[in-house]
């Protein structure tokens, strides 16, 4: 949960593919990301009508492997303070247990499995929560385009 939003995470090792053949727990970076939902909504008027987009908010943080823990607890505080339509807090959970993470990845390209991604870590919120009706608290109804009424 992010802000009282639902909100997705996950830590990525980042390696360079020459460096991981030499060698094999070779790690330039460590990054960990957040996708969270807002209650925010962008309102893009055309000649067929308007439709509304959800606005979704990234934050993440990238530090070398030996340092990344270091600083992790900075960067949830920093989380912990964002505030989206009146509310605050920041508060992983963890996923349910997917697949054997223990199998090897599927291959889809010359560099595929180069990259190790850990599960997201995922935290639900109620439909309601999300402000997705305009009247919500931080909802937008200005768009390119929209003139005043």
């Amino acid at each position: 949960m992010l802000a009282g939003n639902e909100a997705y995470a996950t830590v990525v090792d980042i390696s360079n593919v020459d460096r991981l053949r030499v060698d094999p727990k070779g790690v330039d970076a460590r990054v960990m990301l957040i996708i969270a939902h807002t209650p925010l909504q962008y309102k893009h008027n055309h000649y067929g009508g308007r439709t509304v987009f959800p606005v979704l908010m990234m934050a993440s943080y990238s530090n070398s492997p030996e340092d990344f823990d270091a600083s992790l607890q900075d960067y949830k505080d920093f989380l912990g303070r964002i505030q989206l339509g009146g509310r605050m807090g920041f508060e992983l959970q963890q996923a349910p247990p997917g697949p054997d993470a223990s199998a090897a990845p599927a291959e889809s390209g010359a560099d595929a499995g180069d990259v190790a991604v850990e599960a997201p870590v995922e935290a639900g919120a109620p439909e309601a929560s999300r402000g997705s009706d305009a009247g919500d608290a931080g909802a937008t109804d200005a768009a390119p385009g929209d003139a005043a009424p």
